[in-house]
């Protein structure tokens, strides 16, 4: 693996043992020529994409490319292959090929809601339809495993391949399709957000508090963000994206339920922004902009699991207990815990998370879901006469908590007799930035050290 930085015109300095030398410009190589004039005798990943290469920040596969490239790695891309040619012409990568079909799911990307054949494709060059074929990840896998008879992991990624990753019915085919893993023949599928913050509870436990977090008696100290600001813009993204996040999720639009969802997701939002601000007003006196916004997150991720199960009113309901929770998780997992969660994602994701699977189990309302899963009948909770519907939730829910929590505590305690979780005390208050990518984010904001 070559030793590589970055000189000031963006170009690729590399360091092969025999002194350090400018390769290739910005982008990631495309080409057997590209990758020889970086200096590098082969690749570690391959990703394949059914995009064209756009070197922007948009662009999943550029930012994975970089992060790898930036880690140490060498990556190449190859771009809407087609032929066997195309797959060959990068070789074979030493640790992993990445497939994705790019930023769309290539059967929205390709189809109409009829099934027509769309003529237009904005990740093509030219814009025309022609490179990007249906159910592209499982079409780009199955090539590698033609191509490479004895190859190195494949790992499925974005956003087929995370909707596909379980049985799961399919419009396009009308009929339940097993997990897209053993239809693409792959190895591994990385997917979104799911169970993540039971395992950011499990790391941040192993991990333990910064310093300067928790005065001797226990008591917590705040570590504001450097800029609200920027913290606000974060959540109103995060909020657009929600909305294709849950009412995206059937990829049906022809199914009018989409509304519902889309009104309950953006109800609870607002609702859970409301009475976190509210509770904070109450027992501080000022409303907290930082606990907004999180209570703002927490409605999102609790009207996910009920956004199609529930009425309006219930949406409401759930998204202003979500606020308070919020805020209530925070205190608790600080003050009587005692953990260390510098933006709260264990009270956002954790808590919240739970609560809105659980109020499945409360609020639906009965008119939805006929069918789903292949459970005759349509959801109703404990408010409509179904307690089974909650008991279901509540086991779900304690067995991820429980088999999470467990599985993950014991993988980050092993992890870090291997590789230290926590970075030295210096590093710690210089900040990260300098010594992972060998510049300051945020120059402004010097540690600087007086006579006191």
């Amino acid at each position: 693996m070559a030793t590589q930085g970055t000189a000031e015109d963006g170009n690729i300095l590399v360091d092969t043992g025999g002194g350090k030398r400018l390769t290739g410009g910005m982008f990631l190589p495309t080409t057997r020529d590209e990758v020889t004039r970086r200096g590098w005798a082969g690749l570690d990943v391959i990703l394949v994409t059914g995009d064209t290469y756009i070197d922007s920040p948009f662009v999943g596969v550029a930012v994975i490319g970089k992060c790898l490239v930036r880690a140490g790695y060498r990556v190449g891309i190859l771009a809407q292959p087609q032929t066997d040619a195309d797959f060959t012409r990068l070789g074979e990568p030493v640790l992993f090929w990445g497939v994705t079909s790019g930023c769309v799911d290539s059967m929205v990307a390709n189809r109409t809601a009829s099934g027509r054949r769309r003529r237009r494709d904005d990740f093509t060059p030219g814009g025309e339809n022609n490179r990007r074929p249906d159910r592209a990840v499982t079409v780009y896998s199955n090539a590698i495993r033609r191509c490479f008879k004895q190859t190195v992991p494949i790992v499925l990624g974005g956003i087929e391949a995370s909707l596909r990753r379980v049985a799961h019915y399919d419009f396009w085919s009308n009929r339940i399709r097993r997990s897209i893993l053993f239809d693409a023949k792959a190895d591994f599928l990385l997917y979104g957000m799911a169970e993540s913050s039971v395992a950011a509870l499990a790391g941040a436990l192993v991990l333990g508090p910064r310093r300067g977090k928790f005065k001797a008696d226990g008591t917590p100290n705040a570590i504001p963000g450097h800029h609200i600001p920027m913290a606000m813009v974060g959540c109103f993204i995060l909020a657009f994206g929600w909305f294709g996040f849950n009412a995206g999720s059937t990829l049906a639009g022809g199914d009018l339920r989409i509304g519902v969802v889309a009104v309950n997701t953006m109800l609870a939002s607002a609702a859970a922004a409301f009475t976190s601000m509210l509770y904070m007003w109450n027992r501080y006196g000022k409303p907290d902009i930082s606990m907004i916004a999180n209570g703002f997150l927490a409605g999102l991720v609790a009207i996910t699991a009920p956004c199609a199960f529930v009425n309006s009113v219930a949406a409401v309901a759930i998204g202003a207990i979500a606020g308070i929770f919020l805020c209530l998780g925070v205190f608790f997992v600080e003050r009587v815990m005692k953990i260390d969660d510098p933006v709260g994602a264990i009270s956002v994701h954790g808590v919240n998370g739970a609560w809105g699977v659980l109020s499945v189990g409360l609020f639906a309302d009965g008119t939805y879901g006929d069918g789903l899963n292949g459970v005759a009948g349509t959801v109703k909770g404990l408010f409509y006469g179904d307690a089974s519907q909650f008991t279901a939730q509540l086991i779900g829910t304690a067995t991820n908590i429980i088999f999470v929590f467990v599985i993950m505590y014991v993988f980050f305690k092993v992890l870090d007799k291997f590789v230290p979780l926590r970075v030295s005390e210096e590093m710690e208050l210089a900040g990260l930035d300098h010594s992972e990518v060998a510049v300051n984010a945020y120059p402004e904001f010097n540690l600087n050290k007086t006579h006191r």
